[in-house]
């Protein structure tokens, strides 16, 4: 018995150590200016990951916009949408 509690226990710290159960969504903003019109791409399994596909939306998003519109993105760790804000999504963590 003792064995197996022991087992779970090393089990749960090598999950936290290596990031299981994180999820990051993207959110591209191809006008900075404009948050309100974005894009949301994920899961993704990291926050690599995250960035890069992130960075590749960007790029597509910046042949279709005005000359001189900058754009941004973001990723969010573990995001839910929240219904009391109208769907917005709450992350525990955003990062670029």
């Amino acid at each position: 018995m003792m064995r197996a509690s022991l087992l779970c226990g090393c089990l749960l710290v090598v999950g936290a150590l290596s990031g299981c159960g994180e999820r990051w969504d993207a959110y591209v903003y191809p006008d900075k200016g404009n948050l309100k019109l974005s894009a949301h791409f994920g899961p993704f399994a990291s926050l690599q990951e995250c960035r890069s596909h992130a960075k590749a939306r960007l790029y597509e998003f910046s042949g279709q916009t005005l000359p001189g519109v900058e754009g941004d993105y973001e990723c969010g760790k573990n995001c839910k949408a929240d219904s009391q804000l109208g769907g917005i999504a709450v992350c525990e963590e955003t990062l670029r």
